[in-house]
């Protein structure tokens, strides 16, 4: 049996969009003019560069690894990677997942004065991933899902250095998978379904460490 809606050209249809819209933007943010601003890392500085990992996919065994740089005016361009690769096949538990994200964020508010990467943020993101989850019984196994959202957070300033950032997105996932079970020792499909998901589909508890940067504006 094989259900499947259509969305994959849609999807990916809105990524484009979105990725486009992410870059302009952030592009047209590098010729506004900016206030001075004598502190490290402020809006006033060329570039600040940073690494930063989400402690809640940590916390599920999914290490990743973020990079963010800001373009000026409160405004940053990021990436991030993820890649678990787990499983335990005499009980048939797998818990495989790789995929990446971009994203474009401004920030704003009395500490993006004070430091690149916090304060308040708004932003756009596009996501894909491809897993293989099974706890048992009936597994899930997708080449690639994607999708794109809007995100709202906040960062706080933990140290001249290391940032702690609360970010929550609403957006879109879409892609195929296939339903299957273990029988007597051999996987059996059953069934490829599309899935079209809206909602919550990022979550970010990220500590980010600033490891770029120079003071800008005359003294």
């Amino acid at each position: 049996m094989k259900r499947v809606i259509d969305m994959r050209s849609d999807g990916l249809y809105i990524i484009v969009v979105l990725l486009a819209f992410m870059s302009s933007t952030c592009l047209l943010a590098q010729n506004h003019p900016v206030n001075e601003n004598p502190d490290w890392g402020g809006r006033n500085k060329s570039t600040t560069l940073a690494i930063q990992t989400n402690l809640l996919m940590d916390a599920a065994l999914v290490p990743n690894v973020g990079v963010g740089v800001s373009v000026g005016n409160g405004w940053t361009l990021g990436g991030s990677w993820s890649y678990a690769w787990w499983k335990n096949n005499p009980k048939h538990l797998y818990w495989r997942i790789y995929g990446g994200e971009l994203n474009c964020r401004k920030y704003f508010g009395r500490l993006s004065e004070e430091s690149a990467f916090a304060g308040h943020h708004l932003g756009v993101y596009g996501q894909t991933y491809t897993y293989d989850f099974e706890t048992g019984k009936k597994g899930e196994l997708s080449d690639l899902t994607y999708g794109g959202g809007a995100e709202y957070g906040y960062t706080a300033i933990l140290s001249k250095k290391l940032h702690l950032d609360f970010s929550l997105g609403l957006g879109f996932l879409t892609g195929e998978y296939k339903v299957y079970e273990p029988v007597d020792g051999c996987y059996v499909w059953k069934e490829t379904l599309q899935r079209y998901y809206i909602g919550p589909t990022k979550a970010e508890i990220s500590l980010i460490w600033l490891i770029t940067g120079r003071k800008g504006g005359a003294r």
